[in-house]
């Protein structure tokens, strides 16, 4: 038995041995052909995914825990950048509006940043998503959908395999980001004195009375005493005036005016559209206006020192490398206080430029019509001076979403205003505020004497609102916390009782 034993393994040993040297060349081309397999199957599909993700030609925002984010065409980056920018563009009227354009770009970023932040809390807590969740969510993907809204399986055949991965990538990180979303919101419980303390929070109100006066209070002879000392700034002049764009256009222009070329021709070659010139529209200027537009006095003086049809060298503007010609169509006015005009001009400019002049003015007036009440009675003091005394209801909603601000339409402007809270709970009963400036007027406020009340129990909030508006808000605090590593518990202070000793 052991002879047939040692026969069978000196036969296996014999065939090991002529496989090993009569195939070796068959072993190397099966292994490059599993090599080749490998390549062409799993990992050509996802080169271009491998130097679109390292694309150094993306432009580099900022980062996210040390690492780079990239603007890339067709990322989510991108597709949120292109989201708002569809939703704001009816704001944006002027196409050079950056002010707008940098807040869309700033807000897609956030967004961006907030889902990568999610995300990586659902990884790293390690979160999984179903597969049964994770095909009802592929099946919707908008690549594999027809015209009516069904899943297509012949489109979804004509979808690469890379696109295909990047879906079921995508579909991924979107479940994982959303779950983690509902069981922050899920699990953030509210106790019993949290919820009474804002029910006592609504009840609290504030009973005031209020009288203001507005810039347009401003009388016409403040408006014609500031005109009358500052005359040289509303001597005006009628102009016409052609702009260029550049100094070289504005010397070839003048020369032509300068040899007798009409300057209603001139204005329609450099015109924006020729076609339909309609010819040189004449405007009657200040003298602040040409103070404001240039960077040199003695270009203003020029202007008024020409005489009727004399034209003007050409005149850079302020802040630009433009440059305007005018030409003089009459002598130079000097304010006239009989004008509604020029009255009209100086308080818009008063306004503008000189607002303390008025408010200085109001302040005093208040003061002297608070004086009055005093000593004459509110009614009284209130009809010498052509005033009214308007009433509202003040809550306790300062910086607030939990519950409704009772504030009427006039006050409403200040429902965010700390300093408007602090005057109002800041006042004792029978007695009038200092003049508070705001909004293009001057108000004073008075606290009546059962100003201080607790409203009836069918007006206070109810605790299911309270718990709507609380897991709202939560959501914003708990991205705030993520993104700015800020404390939830501060956070959520501040956002909600940023009034400190309300009672």
């Amino acid at each position: 038995m052991s002879k047939r034993i040692k026969k069978i393994r000196e036969d296996m040993s014999k065939t090991t041995n002529y496989f090993d040297s009569n195939d070796k060349r068959i072993g190397i081309l099966s292994l490059l052909s599993l090599i080749l397999i490998v390549f062409g199957f799993i990992i050509a599909p996802l080169i271009p995914g491998l130097f679109d993700r390292y694309d150094l030609s993306g432009l580099r925002f900022g980062t996210y825990k040390g690492q780079p984010i990239y603007y890339e065409k067709g990322n989510k980056f991108a597709r949120y950048v292109n989201y708002y920018s569809n939703l704001y563009s009816k704001l944006i009227q002027n196409k050079d509006n950056s002010d707008m354009e940098y807040s869309i770009w700033n807000l897609a970023f956030a967004k961006y940043i907030e889902d990568i932040a999610f995300l990586d809390l659902a990884k790293s807590n390690s979160f999984y998503v179903s597969k049964g969740m994770l095909n009802k969510h592929l099946i919707n993907s908008y690549e594999y959908l027809d015209s009516a809204g069904n899943f297509s399986f012949k489109k979804y055949k004509k979808v690469s395999d890379y696109q295909k991965f990047k879906i079921h990538s995508e579909a991924v990180e979107d479940l994982l980001s959303s779950n983690i979303q509902i069981l922050l919101n899920s699990s953030f419980i509210f106790a019993d004195v949290l919820l009474n303390s804002i029910k006592e929070m609504s009840k609290i109100r504030r009973d005031i009375s209020y009288v203001t006066l507005s810039y347009q209070d401003f009388p016409q002879d403040g408006i014609i005493s500031y005109a009358e000392r500052s005359l040289n700034l509303f001597k005006s002049i009628e102009v016409v005036s052609i702009r260029f764009k550049n100094l070289g256009d504005a010397n070839d222009a003048y020369e032509k005016l300068s040899n007798d070329t009409p300057f209603e021709e001139i204005a329609k070659f450099y015109s924006d559209d020729i076609v339909n010139f309609k010819g040189v529209a004449s405007s009657k200027k200040y003298y602040f206006d040409f103070d404001l537009a240039f960077d040199r006095k003695e270009d203003v003086r020029l202007i008024f020192a020409l005489k009727v049809n004399e034209i003007s060298k050409p005149i850079k503007t302020k802040n630009s490398n433009e440059y305007e010609i005018y030409k003089a169509l009459s002598n130079v006015y000097n304010f006239d206080k009989n004008s509604e005009h020029d009255i009209s001009v100086v308080r818009n400019y008063v306004e503008t430029y000189e607002p303390s002049i008025i408010e200085a003015f109001l302040e005093e007036n208040l003061n002297k019509v608070i004086a009055e009440m005093n000593t004459d009675g509110v009614q009284k003091a209130l009809r010498n001076y052509n005033l009214s005394l308007k009433k509202d209801i003040v809550n306790l909603a300062y910086n607030m979403s939990v519950y409704p601000s009772t504030l009427g339409d006039e006050l409403s402007v200040f429902k965010n205003s700390k300093d408007f809270y602090d005057i109002i709970f800041g006042l004792k009963e029978n007695n009038w505020s200092k003049p508070f400036l705001a909004d293009r007027k001057v108000y004073v406020f008075f606290l009546n004497s059962d100003g201080s009340y607790s409203i009836k129990s069918n007006d206070i909030i109810t605790e299911n609102s309270i718990l709507d508006n609380l897991y709202h808000a939560n959501s914003r605090l708990i991205i705030d916390s993520m993104l700015n590593k800020g404390n939830f518990e501060e956070n959520f202070s501040n956002a909600f009782f940023a009034l400190q000793n309300f009672d």
